[in-house]
């Protein structure tokens, strides 16, 4: 509570096996049109939480400034058996420009081509 020393842990999409469209996602942070910013935030917001769980680390609270990382609620969401209340104590937000122009909106059917991959959104 009063301060200490954590890991920094960085995505890094430039990976041999990725499509060279794809070798780009983590290339700027502001940049793109909306399919780059909605893959950013899959690469932040769900493969971060695979790829803490996968390196063993145990998350008690999930920090997320703005939007950029706000798609790891649908991971959390797809791990607790879809448990709001559980999901909603694992989180919190915060933002330093409360404005509506500095929140990424998506199109439904962007989110769906981008999601139907990474995340079943049929029930």
């Amino acid at each position: 509570m009063t301060g200490g020393i954590g890991p920094i842990l960085f995505l890094d999409t430039d990976v041999e096996g990725n499509i060279p469209e794809d070798k780009d996602i983590t290339s700027f942070l502001y940049g793109g049109d909306e399919r780059y910013r909605l893959k950013q935030g899959i690469v932040l917001g769900i493969s971060g939480v695979r790829m803490l769980k996968a390196s063993g680390f145990k998350i008690r609270k999930n920090y997320m400034n703005k939007g950029h990382s706000s798609l790891l609620t649908l991971e959390l969401l797809r791990k607790s058996d879809m448990n709001l209340d559980r999901v909603r104590d694992l989180c919190v937000f915060t933002t330093h420009t409360p404005v509506k122009s500095e929140h990424d909106k998506f199109p439904y059917d962007i989110v769906q081509e981008m999601m139907e991959r990474t995340v079943s959104l049929s029930n």
